[in-house]
Parts: C-alpha cells; structure tokens; sequence
C-alpha cells in the first residue's frame, strides 16, 4: 500500500534506530533494546562498564506529566480503519519495541 509522504518525525521510530536516510541498515547494529532494561544491558556487553543503577534511565514520555496534559493519547478518537492502517505504517515498531497494540489491529 502507499500511504503518503511522511515527515521523519511521522515515521516509524525503527526506521530512525536501525538505518540512516538513504535506508540502509547501521552495519554497527548489533542490539536494539528497552530504556527501561539498559542497565542490564550495558553489562552484559560491556561487563565491566560499572553502570550506575541509581541514576534514571532517561526520558519516558509515558511519565512526562507536560505531554499527559497537553498531548493526551486518545485513541477512542480514531476510527478502526484509521488504527490498522496505522499499525501496518508502525508494524515494526510494534515488532521490535513490543508497543501495545489498539484492540482494532490485534
């Protein structure tokens, strides 16, 4: 299906973490993972990083209460048409981040 011409920031976030403009693929990718799991992470590639565990992980949007409030997520307001084509446009995305998916493309 062609859907339409997409801003970068409209695309998919896997296109971002595993290739570069002209499409091609990191040859350096070796792992994609969680922010939530980096620590673990780290240490199991890099053994002897010393990871400091205390310090938090980075950003969250999930937990940022400014773009709660002003960029709430409504998806009851989207048709299922709309959903599905828009999970298979993030189909990666939900493959390889583990993203929820709307009961509409289950």
């Amino acid at each position: 299906r062609m859907y339409c011409w997409c801003a970068v920031h409209s695309q998919p976030q896997a296109n971002a973490v595993v290739m570069d403009n002209n499409g091609t693929v990191y040859p350096q990718l070796k792992v994609i993972g969680h922010l939530k799991e980096l620590s673990d992470l780290v240490q199991t590639i890099v053994p002897d990083f010393g990871f400091n565990k205390s310090l938090p992980n980075g950003r969250d949007s999930a937990q940022d209460k400014i773009k709660q409030e002003h960029f709430p997520t409504r998806v009851d307001w989207l048709s299922n048409e709309t959903l599905i084509l828009l999970c298979d446009l993030l189909a990666l995305d939900y493959f390889l981040f583990d993203f929820e998916k709307p009961k509409a493309c289950q």
